[in-house]
């Protein structure tokens, strides 16, 4: 049987613009595949695949606004099966011509409000004389909500997600045909500034952007009812929106009708950037959480949730008075909220604060802004609302969750869930460092965190699309800077090969842990565009660019890791990746090159900082660096491993590193068989350490160990990933140019470990839970990947072996081996 067949995610997508990657699984071992893609009778295409991993990717023509069905049939010993899945094609072709950018009257851009500029309402009227299946085609600059008969369209929130609007603009595809009735209709567009026009004095010069411009869109609705954006359509700025900032706010008046000061909408000038179909997870409403405790000050309300999220409050609001909401992640010592940390770098305006007045018995939640918040403080209040209508909303990209980790140590569970809390308040449309104070896409906090996102969620066709704009930011001299999405900042502070690396660590652990090579398609090119840049940067063959162990402890003194070691290594990495992806498309005399090239690189970095066997190196970063890397001979290993070993347990399993650091030890130590000693470092609560934070009350992960600047960050969460790969003992590999998996559990003093995570061809689900004498072992491995069990350097077989839902489930009892 073939299941879970899937197009970029979903089961029928509607808009596939440039990406048509296909995923299933089997409850059989598959030996090959047969793809057959039709359009209508008419067969387009047809491919049989010599492999064992369920991934296609289709690169061929594709007509716009088309239906297509695709029939995958896999071939096994004495099996044949066969699936299907359809998929529609957006506008392959670009907006009919008769379409055209519409919105308000211009402001001048150096005219516009600091805290954001009022909505823009648009809509028009029409009649349906019999319901049709119609889709909605849209681009809203900056945010958009789409409603049609007064209904809001869809689950989707901040559509579309930011990207750099000189280089793409994203558009969005809605079936509309459930909205709408016979007779009189009306389709509104409401546009919000978002990052097209953020007015707001930041650090990072989005302000300056050269694509800011007043809000606009291009609409085409077709099939059942057609119809274009023009000057037919109404439109207002004068509705309940009347100021919406994606750093400060939003500002509602709920007496505002946009009706009653219509006009006809103005022609604008399109963006520079391409228009693309936005192929991603939606942003979406994931959660509603309670407030937990209420405190009452002179001037406000005080709600916590106890929970750090991103998103905003649900809100019946109780009478006609202006109400103002503020929120935030921590306390000053007055008890009420201090923003000050994450405010410093957006520079005037009252920092996270929604205004609301005239809106007695409204339902509000903004449209054009989202927080970062555990406290929410609300003026105004004459009494406090019930639980049911005061809500705090998460939201988040909705790629759906794959990967579980729990044991029976408590803190261990505690640090996985912070992290996945951390990671999914940090993808809200593309990956950023944290939600508050920055919602930058620091390529670093991403290249750290990749192999922890790939395994817990199916979050490719998001990936692609981040992938796409570093790809798109990527300057004439293969330079990358070190936001994505930028304006212009991050060229020539904060990049380097240690941030720079997750150009080519993100297809990496897509391709290890998914068999997916349509990243590696995508950033080729500019991969080697990259590294022919960082040639020019060469030093006698080593790099020093970059801001090395960033965020290490401040209050104590300890050995800080060489620049030059940190990007050099990186450097070598990259070109030994580049070599694998060279491979992977085909191309053996360019991956020969790059080969020799990363050991010539190697070479040059064992002379410099190994050229004594590694006696010079000092501090945990530098040790574990060269042995994460591979750098160390392996006569070299041991000694260099006892010495890491020794001053982590010398100081006492405290975390004497940065957010480099911390994934090189943490790896270093349980790929070299002292698992114990990680779960030491976890355990700890002496600064620094990740304990000091939960005894500090945190429930996201901060950004350093201080607890001064941001305390919603993921670029320390790749400790859940040590977990799933070195406790529950998920491994993948490539043995013979086959996929495999080796499943080799650390359970030492634990009575049960359980969890999942995304592999090849599926997920991996994996218990052991503790017997008289040993451990039973429950596995569910996915047909068509190879798998081993080893435990205490014994290789074993599985047994018992029955197809349970596209997998070989196992029971394996380690104390009789049978």
């Amino acid at each position: 049987m073939i299941f879970d067949l899937t197009c970029n995610g979903q089961k029928f997508p509607i808009n596939i613009d440039r990406t048509v990657c296909l995923h299933w699984q089997t409850d059989f071992n598959v030996t090959g595949f047969s793809v057959c893609i039709k359009k209508g009778k008419e067969t387009v295409f047809e491919e049989f695949v010599s492999s064992s991993v369920c991934f296609y990717e289709y690169n061929g023509a594709l007509f716009p606004l088309t239906t297509y069905q695709c029939r995958i049939t896999c071939f096994g010993e004495g099996v044949e099966e066969s699936a299907e899945i359809s998929f529609r094609t957006a506008l392959t072709d670009g907006f009919p011509k008769k379409c055209k950018w519409i919105g308000a009257a211009s402001t001048p851009i150096d005219k516009q409000n600091f805290n954001g500029n009022p909505a823009t309402y648009l809509w028009k009227e029409f009649v349906v004389e019999k319901v049709q299946t119609t889709y909605v085609h849209l681009a809203g600059l900056g945010l958009f909500v789409l409603e049609v008969n007064g209904k809001k369209v869809s689950n989707d929130v901040l559509n579309c997600p930011f990207t750099d609007y000189e280089e793409s603009v994203l558009y969005a595809n809605y079936d509309i045909t459930e909205y709408l009735k016979v007779g009189n209709n009306e389709i509104k567009v409401i546009l919000g500034d978002g990052w097209f026009n953020q007015t707001a004095t930041d650090e990072w010069d989005f302000y300056k952007a050269s694509w800011r411009d007043n809000a606009k869109a291009i609409i085409y609705v077709e099939g059942g009812v057609c119809s274009c954006s023009d000057e037919s359509w109404l439109c207002s700025i004068n509705g309940r929106i009347y100021a919406s900032s994606i750093r400060l706010g939003e500002r509602v008046d709920f007496s505002k009708n946009e009706y009653a000061l219509a006009k006809g909408a103005t022609l604008k000038e399109a963006p520079r950037g391409a228009l693309k179909s936005m192929e991603e997870f939606p942003i979406q409403e994931m959660e509603s959480v309670d407030y937990q405790q209420v405190k009452v000050f002179d001037t406000c309300v005080q709600f916590d949730f106890e929970t750090s999220i991103t998103g905003y409050v649900r809100f019946v609001l109780p009478h006609n008075g202006e109400m103002k909401i503020r929120y935030g992640d921590r306390l000053g010592e007055d008890g009420k909220i201090d923003n000050a940390s994450n405010a410093q770098y957006v520079y005037g305006g009252e920092y996270q604060t929604d205004f609301v007045v005239n809106g007695k018995g409204k339902i509000y939640s903004p449209c054009f802004t989202y927080h970062a918040f555990r406290y929410v403080e609300i003026e105004g209040l004459t009494e406090i609302p019930l639980k049911e209508q005061l809500k705090a909303v998460f939201i988040r990209s909705s790629f759906p969750k794959i990967g579980e980790f729990s044991c029976d140590n408590e803190r261990l569970n505690t640090l996985y869930k912070l992290s996945m809390r951390s990671l999914e308040c940090n993808y809200t449309g593309f990956p950023t460092d944290c939600p508050h104070r920055e919602k930058n896409g620091w390529t670093g906090d991403m290249q750290l965190s990749a192999s922890v996102f790939v395994k817990n969620y199916a979050l490719a066709p998001n990936l692609y699309k981040w992938l796409e704009d570093i790809c798109e930011a990527q300057a004439e001299d293969g330079k990358i800077p070190c936001i994505v999405p930028t304006s212009t900042w991050g060229y020539t502070w904060g990049n380097g090969p240690a941030w720079d690396y997750a150009l080519f660590v993100l297809p990496y652990e897509l391709y290890m842990q998914k068999g997916d090579t349509h990243a590696i398609r995508l950033v080729y090119d500019t991969c080697e565009r990259y590294l022919q840049f960082l040639k020019t940067q060469e030093t006698e063959g080593l790099v020093e660019l970059g801001l090395g162990d960033w965020n290490y402890p401040k209050k104590v003194e300890f050995d800080i890791c060489p620049l030059k070691l940190i990007s050099s290594s990186y450097y070598y990495s990259m070109v030994k990746l580049f070599s694998v992806f060279a491979g992977v498309l085909g191309e053996r005399e360019k991956q020969a090159v790059y080969q020799r090239k990363s050991e010539e690189i190697r070479k040059t970095i064992r002379a410099e900082f190994l050229q004594d066997g590694g006696k010079a190196l000092k501090g945990m970063t530098a040790l574990a660096a060269v042995l994460y890397f591979d750098i160390a001979e392996k006569e070299e290993k041991e000694e260099i491993f006892s010495r890491l070993v020794a001053l982590v347990e010398e100081e006492r399993y405290r975390a004497l590193f940065g957010i480099l650091g911390a994934k090189y030890v943490h790896n270093v130590l349980c790929e070299m068989g002292r698992t114990d000693v990680f779960i030491k470092m976890m355990e700890c609560n002496e600064y620094p350490s990740f304990g000091v934070w939960l005894t500090r009350g945190a429930t996201t992960l901060w950004e350093d160990f201080e607890g001064t600047n941001s305390r919603n960050h993921h670029m320390f969460a790749d400790i859940a990933s040590v977990m799933q790969t070195h406790l529950l003992g998920v491994k993948s590999d490539q043995e013979n140019g086959r996929f495999c998996l080796k499943i080799e559990p650390y359970l030492g003093g634990f009575d049960y470990i359980k969890g999942s995570v995304a592999t090849v061809n599926g997920k991996v689900v994996a218990e052991y839970k503790k017997v008289d004498g040993g451990f039973e072992v429950r596995l569910e491995i996915p047909y068509g990947v190879d798998a081993v069990f080893v435990y205490n350097g014994k290789r074993r077989c599985f047994c018992k072996t029955s197809p349970i839902n596209g997998t070989k489930k196992i029971l394996y009892c380690i104390k009789c081996g049978s």
